[in-house]
């Protein structure tokens, strides 16, 4: 009760000062003025009134003006003329012998001067109110706003503004309130303000508590980074001022030295409130920091990104800018390419080119679904080796004991050898039907048995034993059909649901699925297909009723979570999707050297990588992953002309340095005399490969097996080709008559002779 009395005394106080009329006035001061440019503007006005958003414009309108410097300077203008009643009057002492303690004196002043902030807000509030209606008002043609009030998003907008100004009140007040001169915290409080203006481009000026309201309002034009909080900052500051004013009141009241004792509780607060700030300090610079390191690395990950756009090759030309993705993206006549890099066990970027769909102009981006074909191998055989650890099926145990719905037809050609697990998934079955060729909208559709058995309405033959399991490596995918009836006949589910739940949901590859025909709200995200000559396939994608063996829809980003699980796997990780002994299995070569279960191995300098390449009617595809270091890459296109899926690989492995393989040489390309060159031209052979040399367009070209390549001249004798990575070195007798080229990669030479 006696902090009510108290409070009501400094209101008839300060209500009967300049105090009072100068916040209503500041409240209503840039109202006004838009309000009289809404009236002299009356086209302009007659529109707004009749548009959605004219509140919150108005509302932003009003605050552009007054957040920026008058309200700050009005906060600090007012808590000066406040703390002045008393010096002015002479009123302190009077105070300190009042029957009232000197908390509630101190608090009462203190809750004045918020609650004239309130008043300002109320007052703000209201004259942004009356510059909407009063055109209205004024003008018969003018209507009022078009929309209803937005009161929750001015309450808002309002709470937000307020907390943003308890900062500079905290401070002001603490000035004003222990300093006699009427200038100093007014002087003070205007380079402050000052120093907001200028500070507010830096992205450490949210340190000073001034910019606050600027801040909130230019939040979309600010170096202020978003993960700062400047609410928490806006607290921490009105807490921290509050509790050091009244420290220092308190001790300035202390009329007997014991008293002293009884400030422990405040200095206590004041430390503990002094170490919240510096907390929020330490934790918002970590933060910053990290971010800084994270915008490096971004940094650095758009310059590897465009070291892997440009330069497509075997070789890296010097100042030379040929081979752009884009460039050989055309010249492939491929319309649309998805690519994700993977590096230290993470996707570090995924980026997509070109089209989706070109006639309707929809761009590949990183989550276009592709149907790459025999990418889907892989993962059905993940699935199969989870089933293999799990004991529900023996890797070399006969087939036909597991299966149930189906049994393979053994016959003589097998020489009573049975087919194992191991033979389905590493291509050693010795079994028929390489690949499917797939079905078009409005096909009858085969089962999974009619595939198996040759019978309509599927259109492959049989798959039937060519020649005894275990002889040599022969790839199948109708052996992979086998396995995919086994997985379905041990777990009673339909494939696609199996894939779903045990596989794909746990790597989380979102986008994935092995569902056939492509549903239909698929069919927004997913890539159409062309042909090698880039034109759009009349059925738009095949349907691969073949699921195990070609009918994956996925994206790059999700290959890669795939690529990381697996070498996760072989790291041993508890979490991994299968164990490391079976991972390690799964990627062992079985009878051919490179063949494994499901992936091929290359084991380059010491340097192991696991991966798999496909295509499809329309599509084409690979993924690449190492054994150690975690690194990896997927990359999509909507094109059979696969060439430039070798080249961008290439590319990467080059850029990131994969251990194992060899860095791309930099090569300067002189110019050679024409005269020179003429006596290149013409036809070579060597021992089983015909090539000629031609001249088009200014421009000499090397062709072997019916593909242009151009020449790269980097000595009178010597050339390259940007499609591979061999050097070619002309024979010249001592006549000058060219007798021949070498074409030399490392230790290997092959002579090829010119016939005429």
């Amino acid at each position: 009760m006696k902090f009510i009395n108290s409070l009501e005394s400094e209101w008839i106080k300060t209500k009967n000062s300049a105090v009072l009329w100068l916040t209503i006035g500041g409240g209503l001061f840039v109202p006004l003025l838009i309000a009289i440019g809404r009236l002299t503007q009356y086209q302009k006005t007659l529109i707004s009134n009749s548009l959605d958003g004219l509140w919150l414009k108005l509302l932003n309108q009003n605050w552009q003006f007054l957040s920026i410097f008058l309200l700050p300077m009005g906060i600090i203008l007012v808590s000066s003329l406040l703390a002045q009643i008393e010096y002015r009057n002479n009123t302190w002492k009077q105070l300190y012998v009042s029957p009232q303690k000197y908390t509630t004196l101190f608090f009462a002043k203190y809750s004045m001067f918020i609650l004239l902030l309130i008043v300002f807000f109320l007052v703000f509030n209201l004259g942004v109110y009356l510059a909407a209606v009063v055109p209205a008002i004024v003008f018969p043609d003018v209507p009022y706003p078009n929309e209803s009030f937005p009161l929750k998003e001015f309450v808002k907008s309002n709470a937000t503004y307020f907390l943003n100004c308890l900062p500079i009140v905290a401070l002001q007040f603490l000035l004003s309130f222990h300093i006699r001169n009427f200038i100093i915290p007014l002087g003070i409080g205007l380079g402050l303000v000052i120093a907001s203006l200028i500070g507010i481009n830096s992205k450490y000026g949210y340190l000073i508590p001034y910019t606050y309201c600027e801040l909130e309002f230019l939040n979309q034009n600010n170096p202020k980074d978003s993960i700062i909080q400047i609410k928490y900052w806006a607290a921490a500051y009105f807490l921290y001022f509050s509790v050091v004013n009244y420290m220092i009141f308190r001790c300035k009241t202390q009329t007997e030295p014991a008293k002293y004792f009884k400030l422990k509780p405040l200095v206590w607060a004041f430390l503990v409130v002094l170490l919240l700030t510096l907390s929020l300090f330490v934790y918002n610079y970590k933060r910053l920091s990290n971010k800084d390191s994270l915008t490096l690395s971004q940094t650095k990950i758009q310059q590897s990104i465009q070291l892997v756009e440009n330069n497509l090759g075997s070789f890296i030309l010097e100042n030379n800018s040929d081979w752009h993705l884009t460039e050989r993206m055309k010249f492939y006549k491929v319309k649309g390419l998805s690519i994700a890099v993977v590096q230290n066990y993470k996707i570090i970027w995924a980026k997509g080119y070109g089209w989706a769909n070109e006639a309707e102009k929809i761009p590949v981006t990183e989550n276009t679904i592709f149907e790459p074909g025999s990418l889907s191998k892989s993962v059905n055989v993940l699935a199969l080796m989870q089933m293999v650890q799990d004991k529900k099926v023996d890797l070399f145990g006969n087939i036909n004991h597991f299966l149930t719905s189906w049994k393979f037809p053994y016959d003589s050609l097998s020489h009573g050898k049975k087919i194992t697990l191991a033979n389905l998934l590493n291509h050693t079955a010795g079994l028929s039907v390489h690949g499917f060729e797939g079905y078009k909208l409005g096909d009858s559709l085969p089962t999974i048995v009619q595939i198996l058995n040759g019978e309509t309405p599927a259109n492959s033959k049989p798959v039937r034993s060519m020649f005894e399991p275990n002889v040599k490596m022969a790839y199948s995918g109708g052996g992979t059909m086998i396995s995919q009836l086994l997985l379905m006949d041990i777990s009673q589910q339909p494939y696609d649901q199996y894939m779903q739940t045990h596989i794909l949901k746990p790597l989380e590859m979102t986008h994935s699925f092995y569902t056939q025909p492509l549903p239909d709200n698929k069919k927004q995200y997913a890539a159409l297909g062309y042909d090698s000559a880039g034109n759009e396939l009349s059925f738009k994608y095949p349907i691969m009723v073949e699921q195990a063996a070609a009918g994956l829809w996925t994206t790059p980003s999700d290959l890669c979570k795939f690529i990381i699980a697996i070498q996760n796997a072989l790291k041993g990780n508890a979490s991994s999707i299968l164990s490391q002994k079976y991972a390690r299995l799964m990627l062992t070569p079985y009878i051919d050297e490179r063949a494994a279960f499901g992936f091929f191995i290359d084991d380059m300098q010491d340097s192991k990588y696991f991966s798999h390449e496909a295509g499809n009617w329309g599509f084409s595809g690979a993924f690449y992953g190492s054994f150690e270091n975690g690194n990896g890459l997927a990359i999509l296109i909507n094109s059979e002309n696969d060439k430039i899926i070798r080249e961008l690989a290439n590319n990467v492995v080059d850029v990131y340095d994969w251990s194992g393989f060899d860095k791309k040489q930099t090569k300067k390309v002189v110019n050679i005399d024409d005269t020179i060159l003429k006596k290149y031209l013409g036809a070579y052979q060597s021992s089983n490969l015909s090539s000629e040399i031609i001249k088009e367009n200014n421009a000499y070209y090397y062709i072997v097996n019916n593909e242009k390549r151009k020449m790269y001249f980097i000595s009178p004798t010597e050339f390259i080709n940007l499609e591979s990575p061999t050097l070619k070195s002309f024979e010249i007798d001592p006549q000058g008559v060219v007798k021949g080229f070498k074409n030399i990669y490392k230790n290997n030479q092959t002579l090829f002779k010119k016939i005429k």
